[in-house]
């Protein structure tokens, strides 16, 4: 029976992929990937299948990194995994970018109370969330979008009431919340791994495998060509 899931993230400019067997990470990695992730992400897919030629056989399901993020970087994966989805005839899910970065900074540092996961959007702006640690996993306080730094910093420190709390992603820079520490991180296959252990896994029927290949992008805001149509349909 079909064992292996992929799950793919290249919503910074870090891409990283991770597959898992029961619970194990069976083949991985992360990687800076300038000038594209498209070129660098799928070489290294192609790299691991010709390797692992089972877990084409194996492969259960793929889950794609959503958003928020890189629009491009974002668009990139989901294809890659739409495409590997739809050719081994496997369900397709998403999940927060966010909060695979958050999981990645809490398998490294394990006893924050709090992880704030923090992405640098441009714009005088960052993608945001904030999450609590649970019964072993990691739940939602602040829901993922695009914040003010600002404003965030003092929505985090509203909700901690003076616990501390481990920052982490590509933006640290841009907020200033007192009681923490900070990781500069993104994504990694290990915390690829260990997001796996909430994402749901049961098996799709016929119509929702197709319906998933509906899944799109969580961009956050409206990018340069939205906006600029809009301020064209306003002439």
């Amino acid at each position: 029976m079909p064992s292996v899931f992929l799950l793919l993230d290249s919503s910074t400019a870090n891409s990283a992929w991770a597959f898992v067997r029961a619970g194990e990470l069976v083949a991985g990695g992360n990687e800076i990937a300038p000038p594209s992730a498209s070129v660098t992400l799928a070489a290294h897919l192609e790299a691991i299948f010709r390797e692992h030629k089972e877990l084409l056989s194996e492969l259960a399901g793929v889950y794609v990194g959503t958003g928020p993020g890189s629009f491009t970087g974002l668009r990139v994966a989901l294809a890659l995994g739409k495409g590997i989805a739809y050719a081994s005839h496997v369900p397709l899910r998403g999940f927060s970018s966010l909060l695979a970065i958050a999981y990645s900074a809490w398998s490294q540092k394990p006893n924050a109370p709090y992880v704030a996961a923090i992405i640098d959007a441009k714009k005088s702006e960052i993608y945001g969330a904030l999450y609590q640690v649970k019964d072993g996993e990691l739940q939602e306080v602040i829901a993922p979008k695009a914040y003010n730094p600002a404003a965030f910093s003092s929505e985090v420190a509203n909700k901690l009431n003076g616990d501390k709390v481990l920052l982490c992603g590509t933006g640290l820079s841009l907020v200033q919340i007192d009681n923490c520490q900070k990781l500069d991180i993104a994504a990694t296959a290990d915390g690829l791994a260990k997001l796996l252990n909430i994402l749901p896994k049961q098996k799709m029927d016929e119509g929702e495998l197709y319906n998933s290949w509906n899944l799109r992008p969580f961009y956050a805001r409206l990018s340069e060509a939205e906006i600029g149509l809009l301020e064209r349909e306003k002439k």
